[in-house]
């Protein structure tokens, strides 16, 4: 058994996993969207969109709890409509997040 990615308590048994990637127990999965999740192991084009209006773009995400750390990886500023670079990345509330997918503009 090893511990979810998404919560750090539930422990998902292998057989669950599935495989190679991180681990997500079940209710993770019911409270994380497929492109959130999806975004945590595979660096690529994601957006999601806050409650507040704004859209950001960003190529990976780290669960930590109540919130979701984003990275931003080579985009350049354009990218995202945000006041500031954040070069290290950003936290967002996960409960702030109105929709989040992967490869909006298509892959």
């Amino acid at each position: 058994m090893i511990l979810c990615v998404g919560c750090g308590v539930n422990r998902v048994a292998e057989e669950e996993h599935g495989g190679p990637g991180p681990a997500f127990c079940s209710s993770c999965q019911k409270h994380y969207p497929a492109s959130l999740r999806k975004a945590v192991a595979d660096p690529f084009d994601y957006a999601l969109r806050l409650v507040t209006g704004e859209v950001i773009r960003f190529t990976s995400a780290h669960i930590q709890g109540d919130y979701i750390h984003l990275s931003f990886g080579n985009q350049s500023e354009s990218d995202n409509a945000l006041p500031f670079v954040f070069a290290r990345g950003i936290e967002v509330r996960a409960d702030a997040i109105v929709w989040c997918a992967d490869a909006p503009e298509g892959s």
